[in-house]
């Protein structure tokens, strides 16, 4: 078991070692005023990420084939999207393959979005939303507002840049998970549509502290697109600068002298792009983007309860792509009682004093794993099987199940050790007959709390 978890490491390493190279490789080649260490993983290298230029591009061709001994085909742009990108590349990574979805005719009667799920998966999904969007103009105690009307992440915004955040209320439930966009001059806070009571609570709370707030949703037409090609098919009118969008920034441009704002955040953490732009040209511009579809599998579906179902299935497996892994955000399998994002160290939030109590009752915490299957992976092996951080047990899946579709298996994993969050890297599984089962996703550890720990009794 030692060996195998030891082998795991070393081929983390050889990846550590990889990164580390194309980062001194960027450095050298294109002299650039910062050092090695200080360019992140999965950064762009790009337009508004790293800031490199079609000059560049070439520079670090012929850095990364002289440096690795390979040779980089003049069609692959996406082998360059990001530091990790390049490593996936050089190590042979067939990023997509452990996502191949099964659409046989029994798998599409049974789950008629497979299809949509096949193109969020492996090439490109569009749907269409009408958001509900409430503006607030830049005003003073604006970010105080916010800070306090957010529970999750602590404040980090600037002009161009996003953040998600968690709404809750007074007794500690979960409202909402919002989107707020910083402006030059104001802020966007964009709520999930079929959520009504989001809508009249923010208005509420912005009443109760004097915030001046608008609702400018029907201004706004948006065109999601979602998949790891995604970004081919926005670049084809929003030009190269498209590809160095860092996730959870947004940028401007315009389709046929009409503004378009393109934001870098799907719905599902997937490679995606959500477009505001005018109503009036919607039908045009959805159109102009289904004739630009080339060498992708592509699909743009209407019916809003597929793209549900579909979303719905992709949300409980959350993945990075240029990771090739997945992790399952802090979703529960009982709604609203394990609350992730939730940051405890904030002094003031709504429904903090609640969170706090609930959490103090219990210490047992959760992981969620997810593992391909094949032959080698039955219930037996998966249930009770040992996690690991590193070379440390940390707990034992204490259930499991199979999913046909997807064709993975899914297990949460219990224990009580105190630390935060672990890179999923970091994590290894073993059955009790010491084979190792390799994992597509690891968690966030989540507090576990009573209807949760109901369920999984």
């Amino acid at each position: 078991m030692t060996e195998k978890i030891k082998e795991a490491q070393q081929t983390n390493e050889k990846r550590q070692e990889i990164l580390t190279r194309i980062k001194e490789v960027l450095v050298r080649r294109l002299n650039l005023e910062i050092t090695p260490d200080k360019i992140d993983d999965d950064s762009p290298l790009f337009g508004m990420g790293l800031g490199l230029d079609s000059i560049d591009s070439l520079e670090l061709v012929v850095g990364i084939e002289e440096e690795f001994g390979i040779s980089v085909p003049s069609d692959k742009l996406e082998v360059f999207l990001s530091v990790n990108t390049v490593a996936d590349f050089i190590l042979g990574v067939e990023r997509l393959s452990s996502y191949e979805v099964k659409c046989d005719e029994q798998s599409l009667a049974r789950y008629p979005w497979l299809n949509a799920y096949k193109a969020l998966r492996e090439g490109c999904l569009m749907y269409d939303t009408n958001p509900v969007i409430l503006e607030i103009p830049e005003q003073e105690n604006a970010l105080d507002f916010i800070s306090w009307l957010v529970a999750g992440n602590d404040i980090v915004l600037e002009p161009n840049r996003a953040m998600v955040g968690l709404l809750l209320n007074e007794n500690g439930r979960i409202l909402d998970i919002i989107d707020i966009l910083m402006f030059e001059e104001k802020f966007w806070f964009i709520l999930s549509p079929e959520n009504k009571e989001t809508l009249s609570w923010i208005l509420s709370k912005a009443a109760d502290k004097s915030i001046s707030i608008n609702n400018v949703s029907e201004t706004y037409h948006q065109v999601t697109c979602e998949g790891p090609y995604s970004w081919k098919l926005v670049k084809s009118f929003a030009g190269i600068e498209v590809t160095g969008l860092s996730y959870l920034h947004f940028m401007s441009c315009q389709w046929e002298g009409n503004p378009v704002l393109i934001y870098r955040a799907g719905r599902t953490n997937e490679y995606g792009f959500r477009m505001f732009l005018s109503p009036h040209i919607a039908e045009g511009f959805t159109a102009y983007l289904i004739n630009a579809v080339s060498e992708m599998f592509f699909l743009y579906e209407k019916n809003t309860t597929l793209i549900k179902n579909c979303l719905v299935t992709a949300l409980q497996e959350v993945r990075f792509p240029s990771l090739n892994i997945t992790i399952m955000p802090g979703s529960s399998p009982v709604p609203n009682e394990i609350r992730w994002m939730v940051n405890t160290r904030k002094k003031d939030f709504i429904g903090r004093e609640a969170v706090l109590n609930d959490f103090s009752e219990f210490d047992t915490r959760i992981v969620a794993v997810v593992a391909l299957s094949n032959d080698e992976i039955d219930k037996e092996k998966f249930d009770g099987a040992e996690i690991f951080v590193d070379t440390e047990k940390i707990g034992d899946i204490v259930i499991s199940n199979y999913s046909p579709c997807l064709n993975r298996w899914f297990g949460y994993g219990e224990f009580k050790k105190e630390f935060g969050y672990v890179g999923n890297r970091n994590y290894s599984m073993v059955s009790k007959d010491g084979s190792v089962v390799p994992l597509i996703t690891v968690s966030t550890p989540l507090f576990l709390t009573k209807s949760a720990q109901t369920q999984m009794e």
